[in-house]
């Protein structure tokens, strides 16, 4: 048995919206493997933690720099709701 443990970074429940608010920051300039790594906590928060009046869990990765052609191939094709920034 794996016990591996993986935890988002901020989680927030916006009460208007009815979802899960997943945010990951990052120290670093977008990396597919973080939208990966968030893509999976959507995944499991809409599986596991989700109840039947909720809706899909969004994901935020919040970024020192931001390669707006990498940030659309790697956000690319994905069901779950995931938006990269820069942040200062």
């Amino acid at each position: 048995m794996n016990n591996t443990h993986y935890y988002a970074d901020i989680i927030f429940y916006h009460k208007i919206l009815r979802a899960y608010v997943l945010i990951e920051l990052k120290t670093v300039k977008l990396m597919p493997k973080a939208v990966g790594q968030l893509n999976m906590y959507l995944n499991y928060y809409a599986a596991e933690i989700n109840v039947e009046h909720d809706n899909p869990p969004i994901g935020i990765i919040l970024c020192t720099d931001q390669n707006s052609v990498a940030a659309e191939y790697a956000l690319g094709g994905l069901s779950n709701n995931i938006f990269a920034s820069r942040y200062v």
